[in-house]
């Protein structure tokens, strides 16, 4: 990845502009909107709040949003052989090398002090649940280059999820975690209204700022949601790599009612406004090349930067999101590197709240 890449994708933020809760209602939130400029003009921005969205779309359009759900993804494990407790966080499931294996299930996790287990070493959980509910241990598979490791646990992928919802905790933004801890209100904040499908450890944040009543506005101005499906990872939160070309892969669906509607969409005329920058990546995946999307399921390793053509949504609702990530990339292939300075520096002056539980923007395709 060149320099002239990454150089545009750094800023300053006080840290008091950090979202450490949503705004409530949620759908008060503020919106930055950015409209395409004609040639040589100023670039143009408005301020509104998310519950304007139904004033600012029009009939036929189409709202994509992501339907993952966050797991309670940190889980506490104690090496085999000693008492002090570490901390595993669940990135991503990964498939089953053996078939016969079929009680096990393989997790890219990250280890706190990793450097002290060794590779075949027992983690042990609780096993205060019972053992339909509990993974009771698991092997250290491998370390791997990114700094996550792979563990073989001794129990299906369902009977794991359920052991996290009992005994895991959500995994919350470093950026918010390290400033005051978990507690209940997260339980409801760090999901979406439309989340449904377990396995993301991040929230989908653009969703965050959707209310019953916003929804309820939106209909009314016949203005239609469908969903699809991406597992948010780990990565959304770390810094890139040089020579960086893909990203961790995730998880993603898309159905075949969804694919009709986006089609139908495109076909009449109407936009499409990808909620979120996984929505975005997973539609940009399905779609082929004249900008229809087809019914697909699978991992995808897309990574959007300067340069990229867009072939499906038009529009984009997104958070503000942190410099030097694969996410701020995005928004600038999306928009334009003029677009996208001078929205962040707008958003900064103005006091507007940044990352996860933050304000939000809207993105015209350049």
């Amino acid at each position: 990845m060149s320099s002239q890449h990454t150089s545009g994708f750094r800023y300053a933020l006080k840290e008091s502009q950090i979202a450490l809760r949503p705004r409530l209602p949620r759908d008060g939130a503020r919106l930055l909107v950015a409209s395409p400029p004609p040639p040589r003009a100023p670039i143009r921005l408005l301020h509104h709040r998310i519950r304007d969205l139904p004033s600012l779309l029009s009939p036929g359009d189409l709202l994509v949003v992501n339907n993952t759900r966050v797991i309670k993804a940190r889980l506490s494990a104690t090496p085999h052989g000693t008492t002090k407790a570490i901390e595993c966080l669940l990135c991503q499931p990964l498939p089953i090398i053996n078939p016969s294996h079929d009680q096990q299930c393989r997790w890219s996790v990250l280890l706190k002090g990793r450097k002290r287990i060794a590779v075949r070493q027992r983690l042990d959980f609780s096993t205060t649940a019972t053992l339909t509910d509990s993974p009771t241990a698991a092997y250290v598979e491998s370390h791997q280059h990114d700094g996550t490791s792979v563990l073989v646990f001794s129990c299906t992928n369902e009977q794991l999820l359920r052991y996290c919802q009992r005994a895991g905790a959500l995994p919350l933004p470093p950026y918010i975690h390290k400033q005051r801890a978990l507690d209940d209100k997260d339980e409801h904040d760090y999901q979406t209204l439309f989340a449904t499908q377990e396995g993301a450890v991040a929230a989908p944040t653009a969703g965050l700022h959707f209310t019953p009543k916003l929804m309820s506005a939106l209909y009314r101005k016949h203005v239609r949601v469908t969903s699809l499906t991406l597992h948010t990872g780990h990565a959304t939160f770390l810094p890139l790599r040089a020579g960086q070309q893909h990203l961790p892969s995730e998880s993603f669906a898309l159905s075949a009612s969804s694919c009709r509607m986006i089609n139908r969409t495109r076909s009449l005329g109407g936009n499409i406004i990808a909620v979120g920058t996984t929505t975005l990546r997973t539609l940009e995946t399905c779609c082929s090349s004249q900008g229809w999307v087809s019914p697909q399921q699978g991992q995808t390793t897309l990574f959007i930067k300067p340069g990229y053509r867009f072939r499906c949504a038009n529009k984009l609702l997104t958070n503000f999101h942190l410099p030097g990530s694969s996410l701020i990339m995005l928004v600038r292939a999306f928009s334009g590197t003029p677009t996208i300075r001078t929205l962040y520096d707008k958003a900064r002056v103005s006091g507007h709240r940044f990352y996860s539980y933050g304000d939000a923007c809207l993105l015209s395709r350049q």
